[in-house]
């Protein structure tokens, strides 16, 4: 699979206390953020420790760290349409 095939990508976000990421996002993408230091607010939702969210429909996102610098992943790429062995259909 290439990156052009689905569009990946990766953020490696660090926040000091208070600061805002925000990226947009193409439609139709998948994504999702895994927390991995501190606690990041989404979308008026608080993400901590090592947590996951996953993000539904929309076109950008907006972490924000709460409490405290905060560190986090967001994984974003387009939806795969194609089936995989031993995976189940979508």
């Amino acid at each position: 699979m290439t990156a052009a095939a689905t569009d990946a990508r990766y953020f490696d976000i660090e926040l000091p206390a208070g600061a805002t990421f925000d990226e947009a996002l193409p439609p139709g993408h998948a994504a999702f953020v895994v927390a991995h230091d501190g606690v990041v607010s989404i979308g008026g939702h608080e993400v901590t420790g090592v947590g996951l969210a996953h993000l539904g429909d929309g076109d950008a996102v907006r972490l924000t760290a709460v409490g405290g610098p905060a560190k986090a992943l967001l994984i974003a790429g387009g939806r795969l349409r194609s089936r995989w062995p031993g995976t189940v259909p979508s």
